[in-house]
């Protein structure tokens, strides 16, 4: 899911070293081929750099037009690639995307979209946000920005963001196709700074139980994630679910206050070092407002960084129990390093280690490709070394943190559900279906919790209508798989839920059967 701030991709894809061959071919036959023997050129210029120099050349002599920031870009993450998957060349849009999500704040109309069938389908209008306000919805197709056709021609997110994001107070037209309205609908979205929360949602499973899902760490996820303690402890919660699965990670900071929420006073959270770095120790504080009280983290294979740190400091204290699949594996420390135009380095300085000493870092010698590669957990070569935790059990580290209760989700890896969606338009049907059924189900059900506890009197329409959308492909699939319908059209029902009554609706209904929060209840009581 996007918004219309610049992309920050979850990880930067290894950039093919083709890039340095062919200008080193350049080079090769520049100085070395008979024309060019004996004959000398233009010397680098005082201030340049052999890189900038060779750029300037090919910017001013070189055949066909080049984008010369493009080049620049591919070129030095070339290199960077070499040294590890993280460290990176940033150029200035996407640095600054990146700071913008770190700030917690960017300025545009307030929407996340995705591409699909090359279409830029609304996936939520921000509460409170400009496009909410003028009444853009879930499902809306953006086809046009300013009187420019942005549907049909191969668009990516970063032209989206590009068209769509803006100094706040000024304004953008845009034209909307609504599945069900055959006219064009255009709306003038004046843009705003729009706040990036990284709660997605806060309130309690049950009379006991809260519930946080925390979605990546910025610099106001500490303050967010505070405030929702105080105000769950104000409607009893005496236990809580933190939910950090999908989180990529983000600051070190906000890992280390999130953590000190938890901990009793001078407890170890997590350490740094590196070759060029001493090693620098984070603790605890006595400021934390649930250090007693039991306490569950979910992560998935996608929980990163970050996510990595708390879960590392809760498990290695016994502090609570950590439930969900194999963390990422990301135990590298970046250190961003601002450069000319806007452009940024973010080099790897250091390595964090968990209270008890471990690593957590997953080899990445054979490669990006193969880093990035999803391994099962029983395919992972852990560190053989034991470490322990307060309680004296064994941990260890060298790829993730192994969680102590280890759950899986059956609905998304059902064939059913990795077929379904493989054809491309599953999330097409879904926001035709939000269309058809919007209006009535508000009317009739103001909140997600009351829609979904009435499933009886709709659950019949709906399987008919989604059956209906299904093509011939699909319908087969579907009638292959009789025993994961149940669970493939509960997960659909959650990404309905989200469309009509946002992320809050979405984990109301997601969490009812959710075999997370299931192994949570069991465990905490």
């Amino acid at each position: 899911m996007n918004s219309e701030r610049a992309p920050s991709s979850k990880f930067l894809l290894p950039i093919l070293l083709s890039v340095f061959l062919v200008l080193g071919i350049l080079l090769g036959v520049l100085f070395s081929h008979p024309k060019w023997i004996g004959r000398s050129g233009p010397s680098i210029q005082s201030g340049y750099s052999e890189m900038e120099y060779l750029l300037q050349l090919i910017e001013e002599n070189y055949v066909d037009s080049v984008d010369i920031e493009d080049l620049k870009s591919k070129a030095y993450q070339s290199f960077l690639t070499d040294l590890d998957p993280h460290s990176a060349y940033l150029p200035p849009v996407d640095n600054l995307a990146l700071e913008e999500e770190m700030a917690g704040e960017f300025e545009g109309i307030g929407v996340q979209f995705e591409i699909v069938r090359d279409t830029v389908m609304v996936d939520a209008a921000l509460p409170g946000g400009p496009s909410e306000k003028v009444g853009i919805l879930a499902g809306d197709r953006i086809v046009d920005v300013d009187g420019k056709n942005i549907a049909g021609n191969g668009i990516s997110s970063q032209d989206v963001v590009k068209n769509l994001r803006g100094k706040a107070g000024t304004a953008v037209k845009v034209g909307i196709q609504r599945p069900g309205t055959s006219k064009r609908l255009f709306f003038t979205i004046k843009r705003d700074k729009i706040p990036l929360n990284t709660i997605d949602a806060a309130y309690m499973l049950d009379a006991k139980t809260g519930f946080i899902k925390l979605s990546r760490f910025s610099e106001t996820s500490s303050k967010e994630v505070n405030e929702a303690i105080l105000a769950l402890d104000q409607l009893g919660m005496s236990r809580l679910i933190l939910d950090l699965r999908g989180n990529p990670g983000g600051l070190l900071s906000a890992a280390i206050e999130i953590s000190d929420e938890f901990l009793a006073d001078e407890q170890l959270i997590v350490y740094t070092q590196g070759l060029k770095r001493n090693r620098e120790e984070y603790l605890s504080t006595e400021d934390g407002n649930f250090e007693r009280k039991p306490l569950c983290i979910l992560v998935d294979r996608y929980s990163a960084s970050a996510s990595e740190i708390v879960a590392g400091a809760v498990q290695d204290h016994d502090r609570g129990w950590i439930v969900g699949e194999r963390t990422f594996g990301k135990g590298l420390v970046q250190e961003p390093m601002p450069l000319a135009n806007g452009a940024a380095l973010t080099l790897t300085v250091a390595r964090y280690f968990t209270p008890s000493g471990r690593c957590i870092q997953r080899p990445y010698d054979q490669g990006t490709e193969a880093y990035y590669a999803e391994t099962p957990p029983e395919e992972f070569k852990a560190d053989t070394t034991p470490y322990f935790t307060d309680a004296r059990r064994i941990v260890y580290g060298g790829g993730g943190i192994l969680p102590d209760i280890l759950v899986q989700d059956d609905a998304v890896n059902s064939p059913l559900f990795l077929e379904l969606y493989a054809t491309g338009n599953v999330q097409e049907i879904i926001f035709n279906l939000t269309q058809a059924f919007r209006s009535q189900w508000i009317k009739k059900y103001p909140t997600a919790l009351v829609w979904i506890a009435n499933e009886a009197a709709w659950r019949g329409m709906f399987q008919a209508e989604w059956l209906k959308q299904l093509s011939p492909s699909q319908r087969q699939a579907w009638n292959s798989y009789p025993k994961s319908q149940t669970l493939v059209l509960g997960r659909i029902q959650e990404l309905m839920a989200r469309n009509i009554w946002g992320m809050v609706g979405y984990y109301q209904v997601a969490n009812r059967n959710d075999p997370y929060i299931k192994a949570s209840f069991k465990v905490m009581k």
